[in-house]
C-alpha cells in the first residue's frame, strides 16, 4: 500500500513538500561533483522535473530518497562529462552562505565565541575549510560532505555510492586528512 504522499501523482502542494525536504541535500551532491552553484541547482531542478514526469513509475515510497540523490549524481555526472574541459576550482566559501554551516558553531565550547572577533575567527576558520574542500579530489569530497554536512551514516552513502562501507570510511578519513594538512598551512 502506498504512502499518503505517495499515489499515482502529485498536486503542487505534494511536490512542493518533496522539493523544500530534499532540495538541500541534492544540491550538496550536485555541489560535491560539479563545484559550480549555478549548475549545481539547474541539476537540482533536472532532477525534480524527473520526478515529476516519472513519479508514478516510483514503486517503493522507501525508495524516493534513494531515486531522487542517484538521478541528482547521475545528472551531475552526465553533465560534468559533457563539459569540453573541467571547469576551473573555485572556492566554496565564495558560494556557500555560512549561515548555512551555523551549527558548527555549536561545535565549539561557548566560552570561545564570547566575543564577536571569535565569531569572526571562527567564520574564517570554515570558511578555510570550505576553501579545502575545492581541493579534494571528487571521489573525497562527495564522501566527506554527504557525511558531514548532509549527516548521511556511512551505511547510508556506502549504498548510495555503491561501495563498501569500508571505502566510504576511508575516503572520509583521507579527506579529512588532506583538510587538515590544508588548515595547517594556514597557521
Amino acid at each position: 500500500m502506498k504512502d499518503k504522499i505517495f499515489k499515482d501523482t502529485l498536486s503542487e502542494e505534494e511536490f512542493t513538500k518533496i522539493v523544500r525536504l530534499y532540495e538541500r541535500r541534492l544540491y550538496a551532491v550536485a555541489l560535491a561533483i560539479l563545484k559550480d552553484p549555478h549548475e549545481s541547482m539547474d541539476i537540482v531542478q533536472d532532477a525534480f522535473i524527473r520526478l515529476f514526469r516519472s513519479y508514478n513509475r516510483i514503486k517503493n515510497p522507501q525508495s524516493l530518497n534513494a531515486w531522487l540523490l542517484q538521478t541528482t549524481r547521475n545528472l551531475a555526472i552526465d553533465h560534468l562529462r559533457s563539459l569540453s574541459r573541467r571547469k576551473e576550482n573555485i572556492s566554496y566559501s565564495q558560494f556557500v552562505d555560512l549561515q548555512d554551516v551555523e551549527h558548527l558553531y555549536e561545535l565549539v565550547p561557548k566560552h570561545y565565541l564570547s566575543t564577536l572577533k571569535e565569531r569572526k575567527i571562527l567564520s574564517k576558520a570554515i570558511s578555510a575549510v570550505l576553501d579545502a574542500l575545492s581541493q579534494l579530489p571528487d571521489y573525497y569530497r562527495e564522501s566527506f560532505l554527504l557525511r558531514y554536512m548532509e549527516d548521511m551514516s556511512i551505511e547510508e552513502i556506502a549504498k548510495f555510492l555503491g561501495v563498501p562501507n569500508s571505502t566510504v570510511e576511508g575516503r572520509v578519513f583521507n579527506a579529512r586528512q588532506l583538510i587538515r594538512k590544508q588548515l595547517e598551512k594556514l597557521l
